[in-house]
């Protein structure tokens, strides 16, 4: 139960903030693909023998991927991480870490930690290859003429 909380509020506090950065499209890929890339991995370490079986389900890999992406394109992004503050480039680089070791912890703590650090390489790579590379095209709004500054009338 605390794992699926956990995962509702990054999922509300990191995915709000990307979903405003980057298209819809984009944001499904990143989520979708983290959360296959994810599970390939995990699988992947349970075929290798690195940990034993465990069920895994659920969406923290996709998680991960946001953040992950989310790192790239807002890094100075100031979050609380264990009520300390800290930049997302920073927190993610501590969860890359925290991820790695847990994957040897997998059978102790019964987390899939593959799987996020799956999610995680999908998002940074994605984000950093395909959506910073892209174009970016800044819309002006539009001034009509009766905003243009014209100076004050003469009295007289």
């Amino acid at each position: 139960f605390v794992h699926i909380l956990l995962n509702s509020y990054a999922l509300m506090m990191f995915g709000s903030i990307l979903e405003r950065q980057i298209t819809k499209k984009d944001y499904l890929i990143i989520f979708f693909g983290a959360g296959i890339l994810g599970s390939v991995l995990y699988w992947l370490t349970y075929v290798l023998g690195l940990i034993g079986p465990l069920p895994a389900i659920g969406a923290s890999g996709a998680i991960y991927g946001l953040m992950g992406a989310l790192a790239i394109l807002l890094p100075d992004l100031t979050i609380f991480l264990w009520f300390l503050p800290i930049k997302m480039r920073y927190a993610v680089i501590l969860w890359f870490f925290l991820e790695l070791v847990g994957i040897m912890q997998t059978s102790v703590s019964g987390i899939a930690s593959a799987g996020h650090l799956g999610g995680l390489i999908f998002g940074v790579l994605y984000a950093y290859f395909v959506i910073k590379a892209k174009p970016r095209v800044v819309q002006m709004p539009k001034i009509s003429e009766s905003q243009y500054y014209q100076p004050p009338k003469p009295a007289w």
